[in-house]
């Protein structure tokens, strides 16, 4: 069973060791700092968390679309609400 934080659901294998699941929005939080600020992963400041977990996740969001599927979904609600004049 997982965290439900409205859009995403936090989980974490049974039966493993380690840290909890980081939730959705902290991961988030911490690729945008380093998208914005261009700054490295392994510089992360420590407000943010662990620069080689956020890489991580960062990859694994990649090979799975998540970005694209962000990217659908925001212009999906700003078309619901402004509308996009498409050509």
């Amino acid at each position: 069973m997982g965290q439900d934080n409205g859009h995403f659901t936090i989980r974490k294998p049974k039966n493993t060791i380690g840290l909890p699941a980081i939730p959705f929005r902290k991961v988030i939080d911490d690729i945008l700092y380093v998208l914005r600020t261009v700054c490295q992963w392994k510089m992360l400041p420590s407000l943010y968390g662990s620069g080689s977990t956020c890489h991580r996740e960062f990859q694994q969001w990649i090979e799975l679309d998540i970005f694209k599927k962000m990217w659908t979904l925001l212009l999906e609600e700003y078309d619901y609400k402004k509308g996009i004049k498409w050509m």
